[in-house]
């Protein structure tokens, strides 16, 4: 039973880091296309592209954050962190 959690929070915790790497891809492609519109149109605030992949990177290392918090949690049975 005990293998069993550790397997499914494995599962879980790469499922989280591919979560995060999906949300930072996503969130470079739609600030270099909008950064493009930008460059090209001299439309919209600069400011703005800045601050929505501020977010969307916060958001992606939320999620990395989680993924390091289980894998640094000692388990019964293996050395202790620290």
């Amino acid at each position: 039973m005990d293998e069993f959690f550790k397997q499914w929070t494995l599962y879980l915790a790469v499922g989280v880091e591919a979560g995060a790497g999906l949300i930072i891809g996503l969130a470079a492609i739609e600030a270099a296309v909008r950064a493009l519109i930008l460059f090209f149109r001299r439309t919209g605030d600069a400011e703005e592209i800045r601050l929505k992949l501020g977010r969307w990177l916060a958001l992606a290392g939320a999620g990395a954050g989680v993924r390091a918090c289980r894998r640094c949690a000692p388990h019964r049975g293996g050395p202790d962190v620290g």
